[in-house]
């Protein structure tokens, strides 16, 4: 779409395309599997150590990505109705397992990563002038029912083992 402005400049925007489910409501309780990524999956967060085994893998997180790690822990603290599950910090990426509970549609999911993101950005433009950490959308999955946690959940605490093989791999 373009938009001409008043000195003349036309500016084109372009419609992203919305992730969230339409007519779903975000703000009610239930447990959320969001991934957020970095800016063009950027490996800004950390690195893996012994990715070749799956039980010792770590992420030697940085200092953005210690940010970042502060900053999911404190969900908690701002948002009363928010648990977080699990998460996992990884070098381009972060897995957050979160939910929502006696919510009274006070607090939305869109809101916290909202709220997250913004938060974590600032704090490293301040310290590090590091803008634009973050990919403008996130992806999220609605968990459905007791499997579907606990595939989930094993999915994240295992991931840095399996970061070779993840679909957010990058070597740069």
């Amino acid at each position: 779409m373009k938009y001409q402005l008043k000195n003349g400049k036309t500016v084109e925007f372009y419609n992203r395309k919305n992730t969230r489910l339409p007519d779903f409501d975000y703000s009610q309780d239930g447990i959320y599997f969001i991934t957020i990524c970095s800016k063009n999956r950027e490996n800004i967060f950390g690195t893996i150590k012994n990715n070749q085994d799956l039980e010792e893998a770590t992420v030697d997180l940085n200092e953005i990505g210690k940010i970042v790690e502060f900053n999911i822990r404190k969900i908690e603290d701002r948002y009363k109705q928010a648990k977080i599950e699990t998460y996992s910090i990884m070098p381009n990426h972060v897995h957050i397992l979160i939910s929502l509970l006696n919510n009274d549609g006070k607090t939305s999911i869109p809101q916290i990563i909202g709220s997250f993101k913004s938060l974590v950005t600032k704090e490293c433009r301040e310290k590090y002038s590091a803008s634009n950490l973050f990919q403008v959308s996130y992806n999220d999955h609605i968990v459905r029912n007791e499997k579907d946690y606990n595939e989930i959940f094993n999915y994240i605490i295992h991931n840095p083992g399996k970061w070779i093989y993840d679909c957010f791999y990058n070597e740069k």
